[in-house]
Formats: structure tokens, sequence, C-alpha cells
């Protein structure tokens, strides 16, 4: 007991010593340090409860992306089936998505060889080489016919009109594809590398584009050709078979392509 009056009497001896405005300074200082420290931790738990939240964000948003990475991972690893139609297609624009030795490997049931034996195809080269003489070029390949026809036997200079004498070409063309349901056309138009003087605002695109429209138009106009059936195509001058750099070059480049092929009707159903 005696000592608890001691530890008294000296905490009031020192209070007693302290001047009563300091007091009361160092009492208000303590209670603005008391008040800035619940702010600071305050301060402290809501920026902990943001990072808490936004880690939780990125855990979800990461296990997203595994998961995406997995299914296009299936994908990628999942071996390509290719449907009938599309190896058709892959011949037909040569894209090059399989090689030459693999493709012809997976198409060999088409059975696509008897376009080779058959009577009107040859009926065809013989009567289109008969009219057109040395301004044609016909050659098999992988089961499609290409007959390729200088576009000075069908059009004038610049010109995508047709002339007389194309009629006596296209009407071979016709015959063959009326007798023949099961055969498609894809016609191409093809130029030289020249601009040609017309007072028309057009480019050999376009040039290409409507010679091959031309064929594709009389065939189904006059000749009665099923218009599903045909392809018209425009290859302005990036597909040229010769130099573009003499006359006699630019002049077989400017050539009509007629490209005929079984139709993806009969081999999808093959």
């Amino acid at each position: 007991m005696k000592k608890v009056y001691f530890i008294a009497a000296v905490i009031f001896s020192i209070i007693s010593c302290v001047p009563p405005g300091k007091l009361n300074e160092a009492l208000d200082a303590n209670t603005k340090l008391a008040i800035k420290y619940d702010s600071i931790y305050k301060s402290h738990k809501d920026t902990v409860a943001i990072i808490e939240k936004t880690m939780n964000g990125l855990k979800n948003n990461l296990q997203t992306l595994n998961d995406s990475i997995s299914i296009y991972r299936s994908i990628a690893l999942k071996p390509i089936e290719l449907t009938k139609g599309d190896l058709l297609l892959h011949k037909i624009l040569k894209t090059g998505v399989l090689s030459e030795v693999e493709l012809n490997n997976i198409t060999s049931s088409l059975n696509t060889s008897t376009v080779n034996d058959s009577k009107l195809w040859t009926a065809l080269k013989q009567n289109i080489k008969t009219i057109t003489g040395n301004a044609s070029d016909l050659k098999m390949g992988n089961g499609f016919l290409y007959v390729d026809v200088s576009t000075k036997l069908l059009f004038k200079s610049g010109k995508n009109t047709l002339t007389p004498k194309a009629n006596l070409t296209l009407i071979q063309i016709a015959k063959l594809l009326n007798a023949n349901p099961n055969v498609e056309v894809m016609i191409e138009g093809h130029t030289d590398n020249k601009l040609f003087k017309s007072s028309a605002k057009i480019d050999n695109w376009d040039l290409s584009v409507q010679r091959a429209t031309s064929v594709v138009k009389i065939l189904q106009t006059k000749y009665k050709v099923n218009p599903s059936r045909i392809i018209a195509a425009g290859r302005s001058e990036y597909m040229s078979t010769d130099d573009n750099n003499s006359t006699a070059g630019r002049a077989n480049n400017r050539y009509i392509r007629i490209v005929l092929m079984p139709s993806l009707g009969q081999v999808l159903s093959n």
C-alpha cells in the first residue's frame, strides 16, 4: 500500500511540475496522432482489400486463359479432316495446302480418270482445234480439261464484246456442257500488263472480269447452259504464261481460259 501511495505521489509531482498549457498541447497532439493513425489504418485496410480483389480477378483471368489455351491446343493438334469438296477446290485453286503427291493419293477415290476416255472430250478437242488452229491450247490435268483461247479470236483489242467468230468456239463448249450435266465450267479472263486505250476508267482487272462474264452470259442466254454450273473469274495480268516484255509474249498472255471440271455435287456424292 505504501508503494502505491509513493507511485501516485511521484506521478502527481511530475504532473504538477508541467505547466497547464503544455499539458493541453500534449493531449491535443496525442489526440491528433490517434486520429491520423486511425485514418492510416483504415486506408491501409482499404488498399489491402483492393489488392486482394485485384489478385482474385487476375487469378480468374489466368484460369480462363489457361482454359482457352487448352481448347486451342486441342483444336490445333486435331488432324485436319478435308472433305472431297475441299480437295477438289484445292486442286482447282492450287492453294498448296497439300503436296501434289498427298493430293493425288487422297483423291484417287474420286475416279475422274474416266473423263480422259470420254469420246465427247476427244471430239471437243478435235472440233476446237479445227476452228481455232494454233490460237488455242488444250490440255488435260487432274481430270480437268483446260482450253486456252487467244482473245484475238473472241474480242477486239481492249473490248469486252464478243466477236461473231467467238461463237464458233463457244458453241462447241456449250454442246459439251449441255450433253454432260455433271460437268461444270470456270471461265477465266487473262490480260497482258499494258494499259489499253479507253475512254472508260477501267484497268486490266476490270477488262479480265468483263470478258469472262461476256463468255458466261452468252453460254447462259444463247446456248442455254445452266448458270449454276458456270463460274466467271478475272485474273488480270497476274497469271501470265509468257514474257510481257515482248509483243509476242504479251499476245500469248491475252487469253480466255475455259476450265471444264466435274461438278462439286457429283464429287461430294461419291
